[in-house]
């Protein structure tokens, strides 16, 4: 009888479960705000349970309910905790959150690319709301970049990024490619500053990203995320400031957003801008230096002699120094911003959205806004009155498609990004110290003649990239994001001196100009067979007699390609201990293809190309364990990786400065190892936030940019180097209406191992990184009435000294010292009107960004720095419908 009998309770077990299961409520919903606004990142749990989901971006949720257990409880931080109690009869439900004044906003984020409260990420992750934005006055990068902990930045000007790159350095890992700059999930350039608008956050992720993000995060990664269009409201504003700044005129910007569902499934979104700002710099010109180009016909040389080497009449035509004025000019800086964000989003049904976004901006300035030799002036020195121009507008098109799934989401990002930017430069300077007045200590001994010119330089790029991944959503223990990545893009250099008769005058007989001789004498003891200029001297009259002739010609094309494969897994170990596992593959191929020519190059076209590719994994290890549902610690191991390239050519005299064997042809990749351990709670009910990250860095075989005297540079492996420190963030609301706030980032960022290519030893800084960062604000907001407010705000950023150089001690200009900057706001809403004064650099500090490489070549003793504005004080309007 008792096999009879168990087979009895077992035909039992298996009819309740079955009944369980069939009684089992599959829940959909959607949650927002009052605004009707979707809330992502809501935890939903099943009352007494551990059992629970996470709403997506839009909103979005869905959860078994079972007999036993109706309830769900609902809670996010800055809101109220909701309990909903799901009847039979309920099967899609729409939850209103209320917000709860006494506690901190909280923020959803996508570092690995799913939406995920901030504090639920296992990294270090700064973030900037949208409401920060606001009360900030935050518009591009450098606005909100100093207040980021570990992250400090700078302006060289001489590689491909030009005046606009920002040189981002997270963790002391810098240099060109280390750190890359998001826009809606895809990589741009770094020197692209977007413009932040219509921007929904700002994320911040510290440490490689080379497992989700790819081989340019090797520090970390800035995204920059903006608004999708809602089919809910016809919502806008229109937003104005007007704002003194000392040293210039006044500044203003005019901006405006609307939002307009088209039908129940339709909606399209648009913001546009155009900021002007005042520039801060004069420019004196030198009233009695001699333009030797000042007519367009020469018959005579420097010295007064009118023939030329070969004896015939010397007949030189020229530019008669076009655009040359010894007139003074205030304000030379000038610097015009705008452009526009346009959107169509399409929600078919709840599962399913398409965005299609242009973006689109244009930044143009008179001249360039750098101080000349000291930082605190205001003052540029011209010889010529050249103006110095530049031009950078980039338009972004892309395509995001989300479906959601009952196991989960499918996501498709595609994005074109063309971009085109353009610089001149007057090169007067360097090259008549050189060419034709050379002195020992050129800078030092002022000019007496020049040939006045400019060069230009643009570069057109076109760059075109596709993701698709796939972010599961089990209901067990696994789960997991995978993809692959697509990514070419194309390069059209073009840097072009045309100073009409320049190589004509300056190979003519008695400039200073040391050219072979066309008849050498093979017997002299002490001859050389120099032929750079021809192997004849039919070839030397050809070049002679070329008034067309560029000083210096540089036309490049670049084309570079990846592809990746990549996977992060999760797997729940126990309820409160999770791995990660994340890998990465990728192969990329770098290819150039350069004509270069001109007087540094002996007037020969020097044809130059190379094709580098390289392979290789990123891994990524992570443990995660949650102490209860608001706090948590985290290891991680996780590797960066940035692929190698080929050196370009230099020219002899260039090469001169180094010892033989020195420069190298090319370089090879190099890698980091990240290891990290932190901690995040929040506590007191929502009241208080304390991050923590330790972390340690190893650099092997880094890259590292030289730039020499002469103006041409190269980039080299210097051994290796490390970077050790901690990152600490804390939030509170002390009352309901104050909020202090701040931030802390101390760094250890060295050489460990050296280099023959580099001056860099053991101990040695890694350049432009500061060792200490930190931020404090404070904010006041109190509720006057149901539709009025005030709020009050201050801002102190604070970064420390910086080295641009190996050298300090011969070079301790390039030693930039530590700053601190303080911006405030007043600001006072009235039904839908928002009114504000604010204050930036209230102390006037003038920071010093970096040191900005000429295109030709800096003058000794006459550095140039790129540095911030001096205080400005203004007004915001902004009315809202």
């Amino acid at each position: 009888m008792k096999p009879f009998k168990n087979k009895i309770n077992l035909l039992s077990f298996l009819l309740l479960f079955s009944s369980i299961g069939i009684s089992a409520q599959n829940i959909k919903g959607k949650i927002t705000d009052a605004n009707n606004q979707a809330l992502p990142g809501v935890n939903i749990i099943l009352q007494g349970t551990n059992i629970g989901t996470a709403s997506n971006f839009d909103g979005n949720f869905s959860i078994e309910i079972t007999p036993e257990n109706k309830i769900i409880i609902l809670s996010y931080l800055g809101f109220k905790k909701k309990l909903v109690t799901i009847t039979e009869s309920d099967s899609e439900l729409i939850i209103v959150m209320e917000e709860d004044a006494s506690q901190l906003e909280g923020v959803i984020v996508t570092a690995n690319q799913t939406a995920q409260s901030s504090q639920k990420v296992a990294q270090s992750i700064s973030v900037i709301g949208p409401k920060l934005i606001q009360r900030t006055g935050a518009k591009e990068f450098r606005d909100f970049a100093s207040g980021i902990p570990n992250l400090s930045f700078g302006t060289q000007g001489g590689d491909a990024g030009g005046r606009f790159n920002n040189d981002i350095s997270i963790r002391g890992i810098s240099g060109d490619g280390t750190s890359a700059m998001y826009l809606n999930g895809a990589p741009l350039p770094e020197s692209i500053s977007p413009n932040l608008i219509d921007v929904s956050r700002i994320e911040v992720l510290k440490g490689p990203q080379g497992t989700l993000y790819g081989s340019s995060t090797m520090g970390g990664a800035v995204k920059v995320i903006t608004n999708k269009p809602s089919v809910f409201e016809t919502t806008g504003f229109i937003e104005a400031d007007l704002a003194s700044v000392k040293e210039g005129d006044l500044d203003y910007n005019l901006q405006g957003l609307i939002n307009i569902p088209l039908s129940d499934k339709l909606a399209f979104r648009a913001s546009g801008y155009y900021n002007f700002q005042s520039g801060i710099y004069d420019r004196v010109s030198n009233k009695s230096i001699d333009w030797l180009n000042d007519d367009t016909l020469l018959t005579e040389d420097f010295y007064g002699d009118t023939e030329d080497y070969n004896g015939d009449d010397f007949n030189i035509i020229t530019n008669g120094c076009e655009g040359c004025s010894r007139e003074d000019k205030e304000n030379v800086d000038d610097k015009r911003n705008y452009g526009f964000n346009a959107n169509l989003g399409f929600y078919p049904s709840d599962n399913v959205s398409i965005i299609g976004t242009v973006i689109h901006q244009r930044l143009e300035g008179d001249g360039y806004d750098f101080a000349e030799g000291d930082v605190d002036s205001f003052i540029q020195t011209s010889n010529t009155g050249l103006d110095e121009t530049f031009e950078d507008q980039w338009t972004n098109y892309s395509l995001g498609i989300n479906i959601d799934t009952e196991v989960g989401t499918i996501t498709s990002s595609t994005n074109y990004l063309d971009r085109y930017f353009v610089e001149t430069e007057d090169v007067s300077d360097i090259n008549s110290y050189w060419w034709i007045e050379y002195d020992e200590d050129p800078g030092e001994v002022p000019l007496t003649s020049i040939w006045g010119g400019t060069v230009d330089r643009g570069v057109d790029s076109k760059l075109f990239q596709q993701e698709i991944r796939f972010n599961s959503d089990f209901d067990g223990k696994f789960n997991f994001v995978a993809g692959g990545f697509y990514a070419t893009e194309t390069q059209d250099w073009n840097y072009q001196d045309d100073r009409t008769g320049l190589a004509t005058y300056l190979l003519s007989d008695n400039a200073w100009f040391s050219y072979p001789d066309p008849n050498p004498d093979t017997s002299d003891p002490d001859y050389e067979d120099e032929t750079a200029w021809g192997d004849t001297e039919a070839d030397y009259n050809n070049i002679l007699n070329n008034n067309e002739l560029p000083w210096y010609s540089y036309k490049g094309k670049f084309k570079d390609s990846e592809f990746a494969l990549f996977g992060q897994f999760y797997y729940d170990i126990t309820e409160k201990l999770k791995f990660t596992l994340g890998l990465r593959y990728f192969n990329a191929t770098l290819e150039k293809d350069i004509n270069e020519t001109g007087a540094d190059f002996g007037f020969v076209f020097s044809p130059f190309s190379t094709k580098f590719s390289e392979s290789g994994v990123n891994p990524k290890f992570n443990l995660t364990y949650e102490i209860d549902q608001d706090k948590l610690i985290y290891a991680t191991a996780a590797k960066g990786f940035r692929i190698g390239d080929s050196n370009e050519l230099l020219p002899l005299f260039a090469q001169e400065e180094l010892e033989e064997g020195e420069w190298p042809s090319e370089f090879g990749s190099d890698y980091i190892w990240n290891y990290e351990i932190g901690f995040k709670g929040v506590w007191s009910n929502g009241k208080l936030i304390s991050n923590l990250a330790l972390f340690y860095n190893k650099w092997d075989n880094l890259q590292q940019y030289r730039l020499l005297d002469s103006g041409w540079g190269y980039t080299a492996n210097v051994g290796s180097a490390h970077s050790a420190g901690l990152e600490l963030e804390l939030r509170g609301k002390l009352s309901k209406n104050f909020e202090l706030g701040g931030g802390l980032g101390l760094l250890e960022p060295e050489i460990d191992e050296g280099s023959e290519n580099l001056p860099a030893d053991k101990g040695d800084k890694i350049l432009d990184a500061a060792s200490f960062t930190a931020n404090i604000n404070a904010e006041y907001t109190k509720q006057i009435s149901e539709n009025k407010s005030l709020y009050l705000r201050a801002d102190l950023q604070h970064t420390g000294e910086r080295f641009g150089t190996y050298e300090p001690e011969i070079e301790p200009e390039l030693v930039y010292p530590s700053y601190t900057l303080i911006n405030a706001r007043i600001g006072y809403t009235f039904n839908k009107t928002q009114i504000a004064l604010f204050g930036k650099n209230l102390t006037n500090t003038q920071a010093n960004f970096g040191s900005i490489s000429s295109f030709a070549g800096n003058l000794p003793g006459r550095e140039r720095f790129a540095t911030n504005r001096p205080i400005t004080l203004g007004i915001n309007i902004k009315q809202n419908f």
